[in-house]
């Protein structure tokens, strides 16, 4: 099993266990020391209401904010952005996850969400 197929059977058990309404999703972050973590996060109502569990560590990490902080939004494709303050810095952070049809194309989509993003951000300087 390779580790993506492992992921989208990660995913889909946990989605027959969770309330239909609950959106799961898989997603990549790349944290300030440049580490890739790939984690799992259940959602309702665009408001994350799990911890996010990391894939390769085991390691949870509970949000830490209250709902009403965290803005969601659900794009085409499965993708989706999410915006929210820093629990402890003076800054925003945007997170987003995007779906491929494989690792590669995944990796095409996050790219490009990712420099999407980016040039969002820099629009607001």
């Amino acid at each position: 099993m390779t580790y993506y197929q492992f992921i989208h059977a990660v995913e889909e058990k946990i989605k027959k266990e969770v309330k239909e309404e609950r959106k799961i999703s898989v997603h990549t972050n790349i944290k300030n020391n440049g580490v890739k973590r790939t984690g799992i996060m259940i959602s309702e109502n665009g408001i994350n209401i799990s911890p996010t569990i990391y894939l390769e560590t085991g390691e949870v990490t509970p949000t830490g904010l209250p709902n009403s902080n965290v803005l969601y939004y659900e794009l085409t494709d499965d993708a989706w952005v999410c915006v929210r303050p820093s629990g402890t810095e003076p800054k925003v952070k945007f997170y987003y996850g995007v779906k491929g049809t494989s690792l590669a194309d995944a990796d095409e989509k996050s790219d490009a969400m990712g420099k999407a993003v980016l040039e969002m951000v820099d629009s607001m300087k």
